[in-house]
């Protein structure tokens, strides 16, 4: 899997990709994993982020 790290005040194309290999005993893949897997899903019910609300 390759995760590209987003770093404040830098553009995405200059941030590290990570290549991620599943491991036994470790986390890390499984945590992206799980996450992406998240986002895909509810992308795909066409779920929509709330909009932002007026302070004003």
């Amino acid at each position: 899997m390759l995760v590209n790290q987003h770093i404040y005040g830098t553009y995405g194309y200059v941030a590290p990709v990570l290549h991620l290999r599943k491991v036994a005993g470790a986390d890390l893949f499984d945590t992206y994993m799980k996450s992406f897997e998240l986002v895909w899903k509810e992308e795909s019910y066409g779920i929509q982020p709330e909009e932002p609300t007026s302070t004003s």
